[in-house]
């Protein structure tokens, strides 16, 4: 039993280390770049993203929010590689940036781009 266990452990690690360096390459981060984006140190990050380590949960879930994914997504399938939302470096940036102002800016920032959108479509 303790074999089987460590069989699909390690199946979980690899396919979630394989996921991670996905979305690196698809979000053009380094190793370094990702880990400081992520909050998390570059030795940590590293042997996470390499498979050498199993993250622990609220890992997981730091690493999903600093790589723009919900955190089911290093879980499901862990045999087969599933692709994220195509996200553009462009729409990624700046939902990162909006993640820093608090939510009482974000409700009139997205007020104001709903307005726009709206006078945009109107033709004079």
């Amino acid at each position: 039993m303790g074999k089987n266990n460590s069989d699909i452990s390690a199946v979980l690690r690899q396919s979630i280390a394989a996921k991670i360096r996905d979305l690196m390459q698809r979000q053009g981060l380094t190793m370094e770049t990702a880990a400081l984006n992520i909050g998390l140190e570059y030795s940590n990050f590293y042997y996470i993203a390499t498979g050498k380590k199993t993250p622990r949960l609220e890992t997981l879930i730091k690493i999903a929010s600093g790589l723009n994914v919900r955190p089911e997504y290093f879980l499901d399938n862990p045999t087969k590689q599933n692709k994220p939302p195509q996200t553009s470096a462009l729409k990624f940036n700046i939902l990162r940036e909006v993640d820093k102002i608090p939510p009482s800016g974000q409700t009139l920032l997205l007020t104001f781009l709903k307005v726009y959108n709206h006078r945009s479509k109107i033709k004079p």
